[in-house]
């Protein structure tokens, strides 16, 4: 009797110390799951300054013209400035809304929305704005296929691409260099490249360029969080497009997107 009981004692000892351990386990998985969680948060707080800088600097411009040059413009001029703050504020919300994706990583559930556009003067658009907004002592260049005309695409996603990638392209360019931006078409696929003399970008860093937050070592001594190209990635994604970047350290990179004429789901299509 004494034997069974000393060996029950035991047993049940056992499954208790094994129980504490599961729960310490639990506990352990749980704490680290909120560090990265916080952590995840705080880069994404952190990655505001970087992608809202473009969209407040061109609504603080636009603002800046009405307030002090209204009566020296046109009907068309006023409701034209008006309309790109509108319309970058709507960029702004965007932007917001997928800093909250990021963090509940439920970024590939961003509602797509493709429209009929001209995508040449939205690039030109682009190209002037972050021309004007980061004040670039480098040559910008467009290049586009005349024939491409009218084509079916996300507005606000595009534009996102755009203004990342040409920001990018200053950001890690020597002053003087040239940016190139060429719009041109394959055989079912719409084609946007953005060229620069930068840096470049070693194949280490190439293999992990689009992660959330990652920024390579070429890269460290200048400001950013690395939020932007995970983001274009994302807006790719959306469009069932392909990016993919030609880089060779010190030589400048070239990032190449291809969006499908007809994304699925589209009237088109």
């Amino acid at each position: 009797m004494t034997h069974f009981i000393a060996i029950k004692q035991d047993i049940t000892e056992r499954e208790h110390n094994a129980q504490m351990q599961t729960e310490h386990e639990r506990l352990k998985a749980r704490f680290k799951q909120e560090q990265e969680q916080n952590a995840l948060v705080q880069r994404a707080i952190s990655a505001l300054s970087h992608d809202l800088r473009t969209p407040l600097s061109v609504i603080v411009a636009s603002k800046e013209i009405l307030t002090h040059y209204a009566d020296r413009l046109s009907a068309e001029a006023r409701q034209e400035r008006l309309e790109i703050i509108a319309n970058k504020l709507q960029f702004v919300v965007d932007i917001l809304d997928d800093l909250s994706l990021v963090v509940q990583g439920k970024l590939s559930e961003r509602v797509f929305h493709p429209v009929p556009l001209h995508l040449a003067a939205l690039c030109r658009v682009s190209l002037e704005e972050v021309r004007a907004t980061y004040r670039a002592p480098h040559g910008m260049v467009f290049e586009e296929d005349p024939e491409l005309g009218v084509v079916m695409v996300d507005e606000a996603l595009v534009s996102r691409i755009l203004l990342n990638l040409l920001s990018n392209a200053i950001k890690y360019s020597p002053d003087g260099g040239q940016i190139v931006l060429r719009l041109g078409r394959s055989e079912d696929h719409i084609v946007l490249m953005v060229q620069d003399e930068g840096v470049g970008i070693s194949p280490e860093t190439q293999a992990q360029l689009f992660l959330p937050f990652f920024r390579g070592a070429e890269v460290q001594h200048i400001k950013g969080t690395g939020l932007g190209l995970s983001i274009v990635k994302d807006c790719v994604d959306r469009h069932h497009g392909r990016i993919r970047v030609e880089s060779t350290p010190g030589q400048g990179s070239t990032f190449i997107v291809e969006l499908p004429f007809h994304p699925p789901d589209t009237p088109f299509n």
